[in-house]
């Protein structure tokens, strides 16, 4: 017997917690060496699978940087296709481990055998109010003041909201956010209609702060930084175009230290290792 069942459905017991672990690195290959055999049989048929996570919008760093290494990478590759699937760090994960897609970028740093993190790029945090709010001074931030704010933020399973708790509980805070809504653009817009705070990447809004009529302040005291990692199997071997395009991210992330999005402290063009 793996499951329970109640009136709230199936519930796996420790055994089934057991057998996942145990199956789960095995299912992993095999899955890999599927995808290998089928694109080496034929490539044309085995488009290139990327998870992604949502932008704010186009105007995003995130969603320019990317933009750019599709497109270089398009020009020189006519007959390969690549597939952009858009998830929340938790879901892109899970579709990496059973072989939705060949890679992703995700914004959480964790341990995970199966898995090769490679960080591209850090993104501080900051606060955002509505031009000319009262809310908080000019200047950066100190990350104490946060507790204290009308906040609008993404819910639990949003990875932005995961990074900002664990930030949070090593200093001894906690985060109530008077709203939650999972998307970007939302927290946002009732930031500029209503007396609200909310946090974001820099890189998400710092340079169209003035015409979005926002004023962003860098969080100090610690710093809290989002770091982008590109994930993948580290059962999968890479095909040609897969690589190509991998060094296409991390050219196009590879901005000068004064702009809001900063490379990570690594080799680019070395081997990937894995964060833990």
């Amino acid at each position: 017997s793996l499951f329970t069942r109640s009136h709230q459905g199936l519930c796996a017991n420790e055994r089934a917690d057991v057998l996942y672990r145990l199956l789960r690195p095995l299912i992993a290959s095999f899955n890999g060496t599927l995808r290998h055999l089928r694109a080496s049989a034929d490539k044309s048929t085995a488009p290139i699978r990327i998870g992604l996570m949502p932008a704010l919008d186009d105007e995003s760093l995130m969603s320019q940087g990317f933009a750019r290494a599709l497109d270089k990478w398009s020009r020189r590759h006519v007959d390969d296709v690549l597939q952009v699937m858009e998830g929340y760090s938790g879901t892109l994960v899970r579709w990496l481990q059973n072989g939705a897609v060949d890679f992703a970028l995700v914004d959480r740093v964790f341990s995970d055998s199966d898995l090769i993190l490679e960080a591209i790029v850090e993104d501080k945090m900051a606060v955002v109010v509505a031009e000319g709010s009262d809310l908080v001074a000019p200047g950066p931030v100190g990350l104490k003041q946060l507790a204290s704010l009308p906040l609008v933020l993404p819910s639990a399973r949003h990875g932005l909201r995961t990074l900002l708790a664990q930030s949070l509980h090593r200093a001894g805070l906690t985060l109530q956010p008077r709203i939650e809504v999972d998307s970007m653009a939302g927290c946002l817009n009732m930031v500029k209609i209503a007396r609200y705070a909310t946090l974001l990447p820099m890189g998400s809004v710092y340079e169209s702060r003035g015409r979005r009529g926002v004023s962003v302040h860098e969080i100090v005291d610690p710093q809290i930084v989002r770091t982008i990692c590109l994930a993948r199997l580290r059962s999968k071997p890479c095909r040609e175009a897969e690589t190509d395009f991998l060094a296409e991210l991390r050219q196009a992330f590879a901005r000068p230290a004064d702009r809001p999005m900063v490379p990570a402290s690594r080799d680019f063009y070395g081997p990937a290792r894995q964060f833990t």
